[in-house]
């Protein structure tokens, strides 16, 4: 139903790709030379109602008639596009065609919006007019649009228009599409009236950078209702102060920067956008920071160590700010020395443990400060330290009052092994910052590889420790570099997904920081496949070698049989498209939207996934399964095909490769709740009853004895928090919050973390139902509070 009343559009949500709000903090250097704004002082006159958008009316629910050029019937006819459901499209076997929307009265407009379909972006609109006419015959161009995309699947977009005439013949054109043959849309709606309020500005982050504050933020003016804003207006409290206006953005900034922050001083930032009438969108959330030390060596400065070790493992990679590189000295014993540019009085330091080799931790050191190089004093001494997992960081204080130009981290011991690795080594305190910041150096040795229809692998070498950020840019002449990627500093590798098969992509990659950009590196292409699944495919994994057929293929499943394989169980190939395509509308694309599912008879018993990510399966979204027989009435080979359909979820979900929960659940106590969810939801309600009478009974002996994790766990906050919704969001604020490297995750979850990470996709403190179902330990407790502190991001009201 078409309303034109406030809050209409909630239905709508803005996807966001896993990766961007992950890599906020990290473009700190793009974002400071991105933001042009201008401080706004507390007297100056500013607008002061804060409102709801209200949309207006949709015209395309007055009654009128929907057609189309190309007329498509049954569940993906031109009707659907004004149905009010984004879950459902028009969908036409053309690049190239018109929708149009006659209206019984005539009415003016002043925006539209699109609305992407579930599935292959490729299909969406890319060019188009929006045209006109009071007869059906002659018509004018309302709007021209070219080059579009939509960032997310089911994904509203609007566009603004200058109102006019009245019309009662809207036409919307589509001239060429992203790519395919084929065009979708799911949503088209013709809006007028409504009161010009932009949707809020979230996501709101703060970070410190010296003594600076750097704000990054979300902007979602122009998505549900289409109103763009001519700006942001940024406002601060100190202290816990009166919030006061504090600068101006202009339109579509997403960063501001407040230098000269005061020590020891607490400050919170919002921001709402200014909507083109001066209406003024509701709040973003409030983010908050307290100003106190910095990390000194992240100012310029020389890094040595004894040994004088370069390259990849060299000192330099002791304070690069990435806690996946590290040095590593051949020796029991060694020393790093780092001489910043100006004097310096430390108040504190941390040292982060490398990736492996524990014995290779330091456990005895002294830390020295001087002030010509020669003559030391000795800051902190520590004996007997240990490091209790990898990258994990240990922090200490010095009590100093001087200033010095030289410190020194003296090693003089171990844990027993022949070489000392340290990730990062940071200086904490205050120094002379008058000195510029250096641009950093270029990285190197940029290559890019096809390897299948829709994805490259780019690696490269990084030069510099002083980076904070990488920007990674492609084009599709070598020319144009119109998409870019923002990448922390230390990704020496970048997965591009979801590209178009048959096509040459260029990418280049620079440096970035505060003081400046490196140059870029020399282009490199690389061009993708085709997409096709094989008629025949000769497996090559594991103890697989048998060639396959397939013998079944639609847009969403390659079926294939193995020799052995009785061609009469033609069951499996709804089942398993039925279930991958439910998969793919809950838990994001997984880059190919077509699965391969592998079946073999009386050999390789049980099953196992394979995702985009595995080179030895072809990168390509895999099930590969055998049993003595495939009965359509048998549940064993209806939930083996539903078990592993859920490891490729957990293991590739929102385009993060592994799986940081496996170690707790195991193989697999997710796929419980995933299989009972995707049943539903995939309309097998006598496999979701089955699945329940047998998952609710069950018990492990992990974490403890006689655990029931789908009676005690998963099934209440399926139940309880928004069922499908809670599971998707599990995986989603996984891949924006937790600890991962060039595109995987780098560790697995603790118990307190896997409890914090549920309780914010449930949107609820699960910390006594964790209880209930795991028992609860001081350990637990210890990681959830420190889980909190670590991911402040994943929220939810705690009790």
């Amino acid at each position: 139903m078409h309303s034109s009343s406030t809050g209409s559009r909630s239905r709508y949500t803005l996807l966001v790709r896993p990766w961007a709000a992950a890599l906020l903090a990290g473009a700190v250097g793009a974002t400071l030379l991105a933001a042009t704004t201008t401080r706004a002082h507390a007297d100056e006159t500013v607008p002061t109602v804060t409102t709801a958008p209200d949309p207006g009316t949709d015209i395309t629910g007055n009654g009128g008639k929907i057609t189309a050029q190309y007329k498509e019937t049954g569940a993906e006819s031109e009707s659907m596009l004004i149905d009010d459901d984004v879950t459902t499209k028009y969908f036409t076997i053309r690049s190239a065609m018109w929708v149009q929307y006659e209206s019984p009265t005539a009415e003016t407009i002043d925006r539209y919006t699109l609305t992407s379909a579930n599935d292959a972006p490729d299909r969406d609109p890319k060019d188009w007019t929006l045209q006109g006419s009071l007869d059906g015959s002659t018509w004018t161009v309302i709007d021209t649009r070219t080059d579009q995309k939509f960032s997310a699947r089911n994904q509203t977009r609007g566009f603004s228009v200058t109102p006019g005439t009245a019309y009662t013949h809207y036409r919307l054109v589509v001239s060429e599409t992203t790519g395919s043959p084929d065009s979708q849309l799911a949503e088209w709606e013709l809006w007028a009236g409504g009161n010009g309020v932009p949707a809020a500005p979230s996501r709101l982050t703060s970070t410190l950078d010296g003594d600076a504050a750097v704000l990054n933020w979300t902007d979602n003016s122009s998505n549900d209702t289409g109103y763009a804003e001519s700006g942001f207006q940024i406002e601060r409290s100190i202290d816990g102060g009166p919030f006061e206006p504090l600068a101006t953005a202009g339109a579509d900034v997403r960063t501001y920067t407040d230098p000269g922050l005061a020590p020891e001083t607490a400050y919170s930032y919002r921001i709402r956008a200014v909507g083109v009438g001066n209406g003024l969108s509701e709040y973003s959330n409030t983010t908050k920071l307290s100003v106190s030390v910095f990390d000194i060596t992240d100012m310029p400065g020389t890094l040595t160590d004894r040994y004088s070790k370069g390259g990849t493992e060299g000192s330099q990679k002791v304070a690069d700010n990435s806690p996946y590189t590290k040095y590593l000295a051949d020796s029991g014993s060694t020393w790093v020395q780092y001489q910043p540019a100006g004097s310096s009085r430390v108040s504190g330091y941390s040292i982060t443990s490398a990736n492996d080799a524990s014995g290779r931790d330091p456990k005895d050191w002294t830390l020295r400060g001087s002030t010509d190089g020669t003559t030391w004093t000795d800051l902190d001494t520590r004996s007997g330290e240990s490091f209790t997992k990898r990258h994990q960081k240990k922090s200490y204080t010095v009590d100093t009052d001087r200033f010095y130009r030289y410190f020194r981290l003296d090693v003089t011991a171990n844990n027993g092994a022949a070489q000392t690795q340290v990730a990062e080594w940071e200086l904490l305190g205050t120094a002379n910052t008058e000195t510029q910041v250096d641009a950093p150096e270029a990285p190197s040795d940029l290559s890019g590889k096809a390897v299948s229809g829709d994805q490259a692998v780019l690696e490269w070498t990084d030069n510099s420790r002083t980076e904070q950020s990488f920007r990674l840019e492609r084009s599709l002449n070598g020319t144009d570099w119109d998409w870019s990627r923002v990448l922390p500093n230390g990704t020496t590798r970048y997965i591009d997904l979801g590209l178009t098969e048959n096509t040459t992509y260029h990418y280049r990659l620079r440096a970035e920081n505060a003081g400046g950009r490196s140059a870029y590196t020399t282009a490199v292409s690389a061009t993708t496949p085709a997409g096709d699944m094989p008629a025949t495919w000769q497996e090559h994994w594991l103890e697989h070698i048998q060639l396959l057929n397939k013998v079944y293929e639609n847009d969403d499943v390659a079926i294939y049989f193995d020799d052995d394989m009785d061609r009469s169980q033609t069951w499996l190939n709804d089942y398993v498209t039925k279930l991958w395509k439910y998969t793919k509308q809950n838990y994001d694309s997984f880059s190919n939207p077509q699965l391969a599912a592998i079946f073999h008879q009386g050999k390789y018993g049980g099953g196992h996934p394979a995702t985009v990510f595995d080179g030895s399966h072809d990168y390509r979204n895999v099930i590969d399964m055998g049993l003595g027989d495939w009965i359509e009435t048998d549940t064993q080979p209806r939930n083996l095909i539903s078990h592993e359909l859920a490891h490729v979820v957990e293991f590739s979900a929102y385009g993060v490769n592994g799986s940081p929960a496996f170690k707790l659940w195991g193989d697999s106590k997710w796929a419980e709740i995933y299989q009972y969810d995707a049943y539903l939801g995939a309309g097998l309600t006598a496999d979701a009853e089955s699945w329940y009478s047998k998952a609710v009974v069950k018990t492990d002996n992990f974490p403890r004895a006689n655990t029931a994790w789908f009676r005690d766990w998963f099934f209440p906050i399926w139940r309880d928090h928004g069922k499908s919704e809670a599971l998707d969001s599990f995986f989603r604020l996984t891949a924006e919050h937790f600890a991962q490297h060039n595109g995987a995750y780098i560790r697995d979850m603790n118990m307190g973390e896997f409890v914090h990470f549920w309780s914010g996709a449930a949107g609820a403190d699960l910390r006594e139902q964790a209880e209930t179902a795991f028992g609860w330990t001081d350990e637990y407790e210890a990681q959830l509070q420190q889980a909190r502190l670590d991911f402040p991001g994943v929220s939810y009201p705690q009790s």
